[in-house]
């Protein structure tokens, strides 16, 4: 048997006894406040009718409080039950001997200020060591009130700041120790309030510029005093965290001063002073966010506090002989912050990350960027600091894993270089800069890939679910993409008639992304290594191509076609997946545009389908090079092939409407659609039988619902042997062999049975070829025309023709067992018969009329032969 839990405890209750509070310290309290009250109106009593003089008050009033105090000791010494008593007599004491110092130096004048001063201090003290040896709370805060109630009380309005502030000093450091002595955390709370206070009140009425070294030592030295304060409470292992809050409180309110003093124009103008003691006051603030978690809080709002600042500053005061001065002081802060986090880490591994921390770095070269966007020229000094800072963000989002921060820190970056390059004011600078951008690439891509080593993951914090979907070859892969929108930027707003510069920076970003792609393996950088350079190409290509400087862009966009086509055959063994792939395939579609433009411009368009000719032999090369890559049974295969041999018909395709045109594009997409028909049954994928059946249906609208292309060529002498029996007759044989081609089970394209569609689509074709043929036979002049109540001769060819397509028709369906094909005959039959019995026979005469009825006679009976022959019996064979 386990044992029980134990209980839990009972929930605590409020359980005060009335009586005893009343009796014993309400009636206590009480009693003093009437002793202190007593003692005054006594006091006033006697001044209103001069019963005594000033110097017997004063010594009543020193008596009456050291009696008080006096007594309530003796009083303790004999019982200790008499606590509550002992405490109201000695608060009571101290308060009248405060009063009495108080009127010595007020009302009559018996003591200078110093000497007020001085007892008014031993009263405090007094008070102190009373506090300690009676253990009242009560008696602390009066001495703690009564201490930094003496300097306004006794005030001159002569500024004397070392003596106050010295006096402040004293007196913190009386509470201090009763704070420490006595583990009272709300002592020292209560006396850096009052401190902050007394800095308040001598900031309002006597601070000037002159005086803002002397306030900020001052400022300084309370923050080193309080937070000394907090390691003697650690070492007396004392918990209390109003012992350690005092110490942040203090640093991070005197960041109010530090505003103050940069609404001083003198001052900001020269910020070194100013600056400097706001980093300062950051130190203390990130050593107790190290020390204790619980103040992390006051880590954050200093670091917003500094942000604003330093954003404050940037905004109202920056000028171009300042930047440095930003600069050097944006740097200082996020080596500060920056370097906390991991440093914490490795102190203390379980504790949580201090986050602003790693955002510093991004704060801060947010800051540049904001300097650089409000000064209309910067030195070229400006990019170490920015390289810096990049770096540290850099390695921040290494150490939190996180892809968003990092391209955040890139994209900063890329931006300060986007406001420089917005400010060229011609090409001359564009040298300097893609030079400098060139080396922040390089060093930024290198830092990359040296945070990504296991060694750095040691600093990493424990965040939850940090780095699960993290791939380390994001950094350098960001570093390298990001120039590329700066380069777009170069070709839209520069006049760049040369891209020289900015193409051949563009090999240097592929030549890093492709590394990454085969040393690291992340094959899709490949697309959007395509993408990105095509971009740039388009951008530069729409706004400065010059027909008569072609040769050049020409040159770069062959040589950027030819890297991407060939890189993953070059490293076959070492790319992985399917992008490399594809993107070698797509290329050519990418940069067709281009190159045909460019060529147009240099040849014309007389030969412009060698272009497409030209894109279709890599692809074709492409194809039997994923034969030679790839097993069979790789599942990449099969995919790659369609791609490569698809992307190569469309070329091979398009050479023929580039080169012609009318009827010739129509051809062109029939044999494509064909072609690719006939590639399907050797790369079984989806897409190029959907692709080839959908060309093939653009072929027939074109011929058979376009009356346009009856016009496209005038008619031919020599009848028959013409255009349109050759263009008809090469998509009916394109329809036909693609319904040929598609058996069973791949015969359905889209959930319809293709090779029935195809076939009767290339039947109409036939039909329209025949009274296309006869019709131009019979016709005169330029065109043709269809006339089915002309001559004789013109109605008869149209009925024995199309009796004799119906025949052909009904014989292919019995050949190929088609029920369709033999109605569809037997539907053209049964039309030739009534246009033949109330149309053609009534314009024949006698002798002809007989001889066409007996024709037409056994025409019907071999027709019902026919159907005798193979279709019934076939019936009656199938049937049970």
């Amino acid at each position: 048997m386990g044992r029980k839990a134990p209980a839990p405890p009972a929930a605590r209750t409020l359980d005060i006894d009335w009586e005893q509070f009343m009796g014993v310290k309400l009636f206590a309290w009480l009693g003093g406040f009437a002793l202190f009250l007593g003692v005054v109106f006594f006091v006033k009593y006697a001044i209103d009718r001069d019963l005594i003089s000033p110097w017997m008050r004063v010594l009543i009033g020193f008596i009456t409080g050291a009696g008080a105090i006096v007594g309530g000791l003796v009083l303790r010494a004999k019982e200790e039950k008499y606590r509550t008593t002992v405490e109201t007599l000695c608060a009571a004491g101290v308060a009248i001997l405060y009063a009495d110092v108080y009127a010595c130096r007020a009302f009559y004048g018996f003591f200078s200020t110093e000497t007020a001063f001085f007892f008014m201090a031993l009263v405090t003290a007094a008070a102190f060591l009373l506090a300690v040896r009676l253990d009242s709370r009560y008696v602390a805060i009066l001495g703690l009130v009564g201490g930094f109630l003496t300097p306004p009380l006794l005030s001159t309005g002569v500024d004397r700041p070392i003596a106050l502030f010295f006096y402040i000093a004293m007196l913190d450091a009386g509470l201090a120790a009763v704070a420490l002595n006595r583990r009272w955390g709300f002592l020292m709370a209560m006396s850096a309030a009052a401190t902050l206070l007394m800095e308040a009140a001598w900031t309002a009425k006597f601070f000037t510029v002159g005086k803002a070294g002397l306030a900020m030592g001052i400022e300084l030295g309370f923050c080193v005093f309080f937070l000394a304060a907090r390691e003697l409470a650690q070492r007396r292992r004392d918990e209390d965290p109003w012992q350690h809050r005092p110490a942040a409180l203090m640093a991070l309110i005197s960041m109010g001063f530090c505003a103050h003093m940069l609404t001083f124009k003198t001052l900001a103008a020269g910020p070194g002073l100013v600056l400097t003691y706001l980093l300062l006051l950051n130190i203390p603030l990130v050593y107790l966010a190290m020390k204790r978690e619980d103040l992390e809080p006051a880590y954050i709002a200093g670091g917003l506090g500094t942000f604003a600042l330093l954003l404050f500053w940037t905004v109202a005061h920056l000028k171009a002989d300042l930047l440095l001065w930003g600069l050097s002081y944006f740097m200082a802060f996020a080596i500060l912050h920056g370097a906390t986090p991991p440093l914490l880490q490795q102190w203390r591994p379980g504790r949580a990350p201090l986050l602003w921390g790693y955002a510093a770095p991004l704060a801060m070269l947010l800051l540049v960027l904001v300097s650089l966007s409000l000064l209309s020229a910067a030195s070229f000094l400006v990019w170490p600091f920015v390289l810096l800072l990049g770096l540290l963000a850099i390695a921040a989002a290494a150490l939190l894993s996180s892809l968003a921060v990092a391209a955040l820190a890139v994209g900063l970056v890329m931006a300060c270089f986007g406001i420089w390059m917005f400010r060229l004011p011609d090409l001359a600078g564009l040298d300097p800069i893609l030079l400098i951008l060139a080396l922040f690439t390089l060093v930024f891509f290198a830092a990359g890939l040296l945070v990504s080593r296991k060694a750095f993951s040691a600093l990493r914090p424990s965040l939850p679910a940090a780095g699960e979907a993290f791939d380390p070859a994001q950094l350098p892969a960001l570093a390298a993409l990001m120039p590329f929108f700066l380069l777009a930027m170069v070709c839209a707003k520069l006049p760049l008639r040369d891209p020289s510069e900015v193409f051949a920076f563009m090999v240097l970003l592929n030549a890093l992304l492709a590394g990454l792609v085969v040393c690291r393996g992340v094959p899709a950088l490949t697309g959007i290594m395509l993408g990105a350079t095509v971009f740039v190409e388009a951008v530069w290509h729409l706004n400065h191509f010059d027909p008569t400087r072609f040769a050049g862009p020409l040159a770069w966009y062959l040589g950027s076609f030819g890297f991407f086509a060939a890189f993953p055959f070059l490293f076959s063994g070492r790319v992985k997946g399917r992008s490399p792939w594809l993107a070698a395939a797509l290329s050519g579609l990418a940069h067709f545009p281009l190159v045909h433009q460019a060529f147009v411009a240099a040849a014309g368009k007389s030969y412009v389908g060698v272009v497409p000719a030209f894109f279709a032999l890599p692809s074709l090369l492409g194809l039997w090079g994923v034969l030679q890559s790839f097993a069979r049974e790789d599942e990449r295969r099969l995919g790659l092939l369609a791609v490569f041999g698809g992307v190569g018909l469309f070329f091979i395709t398009l050479i023929v409407p580039l080169q012609f045109d009318k009827e010739w594009i129509t051809l062109g997409w029939a044999l494509e659609g064909a072609a690719l028909v006939w590639l399907f049954r050797r790369v079984p994928h989806q897409g190029l039988k959907a692709w080839g059946t959908a060309l093939l249906g653009i072929a027939f609208v074109r011929l058979a619902m376009n009356p346009a292309v009856l016009s496209y060529h005038a008619r031919a002498a020599t009848p028959v042997w013409n255009w349109y029996l050759f263009v008809y007759g090469a998509v009916i044989a394109c329809l036909f062999f693609a319904a040929a081609r598609l058996k069973p089970p791949e015969h359905e394209v889209l959930g319809f049975a293709a090779p029935p569609i195809l076939d009767s689509l290339g039947t109409v074709l036939a039909f329209l070829l025949l009274n296309i043929e006869i019709a131009d036979y019979f016709s005169t002049g330029t065109g043709i025309t269809f006339n089915f109540s002309g001559s004789f001769g013109q109605d008869m060819t149209y009925s024995l023709g199309w009796c004799a397509f119906a025949i052909a028709l009904l014989a292919a369906g019995i050949r190929r067992k088609s029920s369709g094909a033999r109605l569809a005959s037997l539907a053209l039959l049964s039309a030739t018969i009534l246009k033949v019995f109330f149309h053609d026979l009534w314009r024949l005469g006698q002798l002809y009329r007989v001889a066409s009825v007996i024709g037409l006679a056994v025409i019907l009976i071999l027709v019902s032969f026919l159907y005798q022959r193979f279709i019934v019996t076939d019936k009656r064979e199938v049937a049970p």
